[in-house]
Order: structure tokens, then sequence, then C-alpha cells
């Protein structure tokens, strides 16, 4: 079976130019919605045309039995080869025959065929489709297997789907096949998170090896031991130039392709793909001043500002002190949360007031049966809601009819999101509300703890919704973690507690039917369906408020709307930028911003200690950049201030309107030189004196990892000696020496600290490093007591 979402790895090569570009020209005079559905209904034609070693022009077509030969074979192909719903089949189908019609009437063909085919089930003359590909149409079977594609299952036993087109189209189906043995048995050993990035990793990796060798000659010969280190690094050249093309963040492009050697010694070393290198591969270390823009500091033009906008804050007017910037900083932030929760609780009451009505409506109505009592006769009355409510909640989302649309059937044709409404159907847009809420009073939750989460173990027992003692905790991994450390247990309060009862009462029915099926994904918290026709599964994914479906989904249209905290314009910028990964760094800025504490702030996002590389990407690095350009306009406007003062254009060169002015004077204006200064001034003059400067004395000391090691390990020795023991010379010497740099380091290092301390990066981590991996005392005890 093939799945469409997989056909737009595949070129569409097949097809006729003349039959593209006829058809392409339809697609172009309508929508874009009718273009994409063109565009997926030609890679479908081209996978049929190619397996069936059809050739589709223009003369063909003259022929009626031609016509009908396509006609039928095409649309028997979509429902016996495509893996999707009859909605899908349909989307793919339906355009198809309207394509082929248009075609023929802007070509004066005359087409003797008319197929009728529905959305919701496989008509008679799908049917008759089916039967005529079957008897007519011999399959190339390896063609077949090539657009199946190649897939891999983890030990979770979730699919993944590996692009492996252009590696079958290069190097050929036996280099391929093994790669896909190589992957399925990396796969089996990995979790679903981890093996979903190596995957990212193996697609950046093979889609440079497809550029460089265009064949298998070429890749072979580039992959032997005497070349491999040298091929390697070009790919490693033309990877970075295009990092640098694109302005992405070299450190991490360098992680990257660290990761990408790693991942290339596992698939194609240790499974003998290619051979073993006679050298190391190139793997560079990469320094940075920390100046450079990288994806977490590039600043998204925003005239709004807002706190969801790459952690940015709404301007601020230069007139304000710096107390009170802050305290407008944090109104803002608050606001912008404030505007999202409020229309999140809104959205949660609706849902819940919904289901209640649902439930009430169903106990009152009668189900409808599936076999009508005479002919044009329906003993139950769907256009009482009740009766709608009783009929769905008996079949659920396993529909009783065949060859009649379910929603049809159900009294809402046509009018499938108000039945999505009336029965309360959990929708993913349903539940975002829900799991915006959770985050904002559990900053620590990520998206990947919310699409691990399993309300139920393997052995059916509670696990992600359970009580301790006296207390109520909610269990879910962070597969970032690692295996070790991924359990992550959040202790609820009396809101995240009636959240998640409400998306377990809300989930209920889904779940039942997918528990009855045998289904895995019935142990999921987070459960949701698209349409009554839909068969309900584990929520796969995230999706950021502000792409196009949930946009022009309730939540998103709501988000829209002003509220008490923002305004229309505000609300739109809040809706552009909003993900749940920008709701909770907000959240973990509110925390830091009401506690004055990064260590608080490092609880709230679930952080098993302050770490500052791991903070900075939620808050600090965004406030000190925004107080740097703040202060540096500062003076630069009270210098420009000084100098046209007296000037008809003062404000036309400032950043200060002019009822601004006073406050501005009052807080940033520049006076008299301080005292300090002054002195600093007079004691520079005196330095420059060569007899004072002699004077002075200066120290440079190099360290390294193995020199801070013994000089802990001194430390140590001294402050544990024993009355009867005695610290040699060299020792004490040494000894303070050891105590100087390691205070001075602790202090730097130390953000309760308030000083002028401070050390760079490769510092801290040579620090760091030796502090975490002590050396034995004994090995110089013997050179430090007597």
């Amino acid at each position: 079976m093939i799945k469409l979402k997989l056909l737009r790895q595949y070129p569409v090569n097949v097809l006729d130019k003349a039959l593209i570009e006829n058809v392409t020209v339809l697609a172009n005079s309508k929508s874009d919605y009718n273009r994409d559905l063109t565009i997926r209904m030609l890679a479908v034609l081209n996978v049929f045309c190619d397996i069936t070693s059809t050739r589709i022009t223009f003369i063909k077509l003259n022929h009626p039995k031609f016509i009908h030969h396509v006609l039928y074979g095409f649309i028997g192909f979509a429902y016996t080869t495509i893996k999707a719903t009859n909605s899908n089949i349909y989307s793919v189908a339906q355009p198809f025959l309207r394509t082929f019609e248009q075609l023929c009437q802007n070509n004066h063909i005359f087409k003797c065929t008319d197929l009728k085919i529905s959305q919701q089930f496989i008509s008679e003359d799908a049917q008759e489709s089916i039967r005529y590909y079957n008897s007519s149409f011999e399959v190339n079977h390896e063609r077949l297997a090539f657009y199946s594609g190649w897939k891999v299952e983890d030990n979770t036993r979730f699919v993944h789907y590996l692009n492996l087109v252009d590696c079958y189209n290069r190097y050929g189906s036996v280099f391929t096949k093994k790669l896909h043995t190589a992957l399925l048995r990396i796969a089996f050993r990995g979790r679903k998170a981890s093996f979903q990035s190596k995957i990212h990793l193996f697609n950046s990796l093979m889609g440079t090896f497809i550029q460089f060798f265009t064949d298998f000659q070429a890749f072979n010969q580039a992959m032997s031991a005497l070349n491999l280190h040298t091929s390697m690094a070009a790919v490693y050249n033309m990877q970075l130039l295009e990092a640098k093309s694109q302005g992405l963040c070299l450190k991490t492009f360098h992680q990257k392709w660290a990761n990408e050697i790693m991942l290339f010694k596992e698939v194609f070393i240790e499974h003998n793909l290619v051979a073993e290198p006679l050298i190391e591969l190139f793997v560079p270390k990469f320094k940075t001043t920390g100046t450079q823009i990288t994806s977490k500091t590039r600043v998204k033009h925003d005239i709004q500002g807002n706190a969801f906008n790459n952690k940015l804050i709404t301007p601020i007017p230069l007139s304000y002190s710096d107390n009170k910037a802050k305290e407008a900083i944090f109104d803002s932030i608050k606001a912008d949360i404030n505007h999202v929760t409020f229309h999140c609780k809104n959205l949660v009451d609706e849902t819940i007031q919904c289901y209640e009505r649902f439930q009430l409506l169903k106990s009152q109505g009668q189900v409808k049966q599936r076999i009508e009592i005479g002919r044009g006769y329906n003993p139950v009355d769907m256009s009482l809601q009740e009766n709608v409510c009783a009929t769905y909640d008996h079949y659920g989302c396993s529909p009783p009819v065949q060859n009649v649309s379910y929603v049809n059937f159900l009294g809402y044709s046509g009018k499938t999101t108000d039945l999505n409404e009336l029965v309360c159907l959990p929708t993913p847009y349903i539940l975002y509300p829900f799991l915006l809420l959770l985050i904002e009073q559990h900053p620590a939750i990520t998206d990947s703890w919310l699409i691990n989460w399993n309300l139920y173990d393997r052995h059916g027992r509670l696990h992600g919704f359970k009580q301790l003692k006296q207390t109520w905790v909610a269990v879910s991994e962070k597969a970032r973690k690692g295996s070790s450390k991924a359990q992550q247990t959040i202790v609820l309060n009396d809101v995240s507690k009636y959240l998640i009862e409400q998306i377990i009462q809300l989930t209920a029915q889904a779940r039942g039917l997918l528990k009855a099926q045998g289904s895995d994904d019935s142990r999921a918290m987070l459960i949701s369906t698209m349409s009554v026709c839909s068969q309900p599964r584990r929520l796969p994914i995230l999706l950021p408020i502000y792409s196009k479906s949930v946009f022009r989904a309730v939540i998103g249209k709501r988000m829209q709307q002003n509220s008490f905290y923002r305004n229309k314009e505000k609300a739109v910028a809040i809706t552009n930028y909003l993900t749940f990964t920008s709701m909770r760094a907000s959240c973990g800025i509110r925390v830091y911003l009401e506690t004055q504490s990064v260590h608080a702030m490092a609880e709230a996002l679930g952080h098993e200690k302050y770490i500052p590389q791991l903070i900075s990407h939620y808050l600090p690095q965004p406030l000190w950049n925004y107080f740097t350009n703040r202060w540096v306009r500062l003076f630069q406007n009270a210098i420009v201030y000084e100098a046209m003062k007296d000037s008809v254009y003062l404000f036309d060169v400032m950043d200060i309107r002019e009822d601004e002015i006073d406050d501005f004077l009052n807080a940033h204006g520049l006076g008299e030189l301080p005292l300090q200064i002054k002195a600093g001034k007079l004691k520079a003059k005196d330095i420059a004196n060569d007899e004072i400067r002699h004077q002075i004395e200066s120290a440079v000391l190099m360290i390294s990892v193995g020199l801070l090691q013994v000089l802990f390990a001194i430390i140590s020795l001294v402050n544990n000696t024993s009355d009867t023991e005695k610290i040699t010379t060299v020792a004490k010497h040494w000894f303070e020496t050891a105590l100087f740099i390691s205070t001075h380091i602790d202090m730097a290092l130390d953000d309760k600290v308030n000083g002028t301390l401070n050390i760079s990066n490769e510092v801290r981590d040579i620090y760091l490093l030796a502090k975490n991996n002590p050396i034995e005392l004994s090995a110089i005890k013997e050179a430090v007591l007597c």
C-alpha cells in the first residue's frame, strides 16, 4: 500500500510533459486549495502510470476505449493501492475526473465515461473500477515496492518512514536495501524521539552525498579507506557554506556536524557499507566570542512586540527610568500571558458546557437504527438534537452504514462543524486550551512531555495521573533528558487537576473505542479525532497557534479577539507568534520577574539545577540585550540632546517625544562627571608616570585541567591536616595561590555575588571539568605533608 503523504518525496517524471503543462495551466486558473489538490493528483497519476506501464498522450485520448481504460484504471488503482481514508482518496480521484473532463473539452476530445464516486463510501462505479483495475492491469511489483517507501519501527513500535528515494535513484536498489537494513537495526534499539533526531541528521548527510557523488561508482570511490577522510571534509565544507549563506548559528552547526559523524559511523561504518577510515574523521571544535547572531538571538521584526515573539517584550519608552522600565516589562509579559489564559479559560468553560449538554441530550434521545423501516421512512426524527446525540453515543466513531454518509445518517449533511460541536468531539483544537492552561500552571511541562503522556502503563494501571498519599501528580517523559532521567513528575494543584480530569472525560469515548480495538493508543492521555468518521488516535504533534489550520480554528480566531488585557491589534500580534514552547518560556520569565531568582525560574521550568547556559535560552540574554540596547540608546539620546538642545530640529533626531523630554532628562540627562570618574582620570595620569608604573606588579597564570586538579588536591589536603602532620614550604606557597584561584572563579560563577568578576566560558569549562574529576590525594600527599 502507498501512503498518500509520502508521494511528495517522489519526482513526477513518468507523465507526458504536454499533459503536465495542460493540467498545470488548469490548476493555476483555480484557487490555491484546488492547485494543491491538482499537484497531489498528478503525483498519484504518475505512480499509476509507472507501475502499470501506462502512457497517456493526447493522441491516445481520442480513442473512447482508452479513455474508459484510464478512467476506470486510475480510480480502481486509487481505491486499491492508496493507503488513506475514503475522504482522502476522494480528494485525489475527484480532481482527476474533473481535470480529465476539462482537458477533453479544451482539446475537443469526446469523453464517453461518466464515473460517480462518493466522499463517504465506495460507490458502485468505484467498485466496478476496482474490479476493472485488478483484471485489466499488470502491476510492476518492484516499482510498487519503490513507491510504498521504506519504514522502520523503534522499540516503542512507532513506525518511522524514511526518505530513500534519491538514494534509490542514484545508488541503486541493492545499496538502498543494505542501508534500510542498517537503519532497521538502529531504529529497533532506539526510542521514538531519539531516532527521529537521527532521521533529521541522516537526511542532511545523505542529501549532501547525493549532491556530491552523482552515482554509486562515485560514492563507492569517495568512501574508500584512502579517500574517506578527504570526502567527509568536503561534505563538511559544503554544509558549512550552506549554513553561512542561510545565516545559521555556526556553533549549532558544528554540534550538528559532530552528531552527523557519530551517525555516519553507526550506520555506514559499523554495518560495513563503507570502509574503515585510515585516520579519524574531521570533527573541528568551534569557538565563538558570543556575539554571533544565532537562531536563538535573531530578532523577528514585530512592531507590536510581545512575550511570545522570540521572548521579546513590548517596546518601552526611553523616558522611563530603569526601574520603571522593568515594571513595564513585567506588566507587559503578564498582560500577554493573561490574554492567552483569559481566552483559554473561556474556551475550556464553553467546552465543558458543551460536553455536559451532550451528556444530557444523549440521555433523552432515541437511537437511529441502521436498518430503516419502510422506504423513505425514518422512525427517529434526526432533526432533534437529543436523537443525534443518542445515536452518536451509541455508534461512536464506528459508522453503522456503508453506502450512506455517516454525517448524512446523523442528519447533519453539510454541517460537519456543527455536528462536531454538538457531540463535543475531542479535536486537537478543543484540547489546545486545556494544554496551554496546564503549561501556564506548570511551566516544567514541555511539548514532548505532553506528546509522550500516557494515562495507563502497558499493564493497564493508572500511570500518568494518579494520587500519591494526599497529592495528585501527573507523570510523563521528556525524551531529551535521556532514558535514565526521562520521567518527570508534576505535582498538581487544584486547577491543573481539574483540567486533567476534564481531558480524561472528553476523551473517554474515543479511548473506549481504541481499547476495544486493542490499539496501544488507548493508553495515551491526549486522544483526538478530526471528525465523527475519523479513527481517533494519540495526539501526534502540537501545532503552533499561528499555523494555518489552528489559526482558522476556534482557538485561533478567539486569540485574535481583544480581551481585558490586550486590544485587537496586539491580540493578532500575539497569535502570530504563540506556540506551546513560547508560552512555557514566557511563564518561566514571569517566575523570574516575580522572584528575581534564576534558581526559582530553573525549578519552575523543571530543570534539575540552575545551569546558566540552559536558562539563557529563556531569559537572561534577551533581557540583557534589551537593556544593553536601551542603555546605548539612552546615552546616544543624552549626547544628542546636549549637542542640539538649542536647535529647532532637536526632536527630529531624538527618540524622545517633546512631552517626554522632562521625564527623560530627570532620569537620564547628562550632568557633571561623578567624583569616582574624576579621581580615576587623575589616577590614570599618575600611572602614566614611569616611576609609578614600574612599581605596579602584574601576573599571568596559565591554567589547565591538570593544574587545577593538583591545586584543588592541595586545598583539600591542607584543610584536612591533622595535628601531627606538617605542611611543606612549597605546599604553603601553592595553597595561597590555589585558594586565590579557586575563590576567584567560584565568585565569578556565583550569580548571587553582585561583583564585577568575569571569566570566559573556556575557563569555566576547564574549572568545572577539574572540579568534577578530582585526582587521588595520595598521588601528591608526600609533596604536601611531612
